[in-house]
């Protein structure tokens, strides 16, 4: 989560924050760029209930991030 984090940091000023671009430009650089590094590799991974959970959370928060809800 940390890379993917990253990336959302990376594209958070210019990209997730700004006024001038529309919900749907957000959604679809956050699908392009975080979701794609968060889920790199996953065919191998063994997904546990915890892991679930924090995928999830996180997929949320950014969300909620993009959207400006507190």
């Amino acid at each position: 989560m940390k890379l993917a984090s990253a990336a959302f940091g990376r594209f958070s000023h210019r990209v997730f924050y700004n006024h001038n671009l529309t919900i749907s430009t957000k959604v679809a650089v956050y699908n392009a760029m975080c979701v794609s590094v968060l889920l790199f590799g996953c065919e191998t991974w063994t997904l546990y209930r915890r892991h679930f959970k924090a995928l999830e959370a996180y997929h949320a928060t950014s969300l909620q991030k993009i959207l400006g809800l507190h």
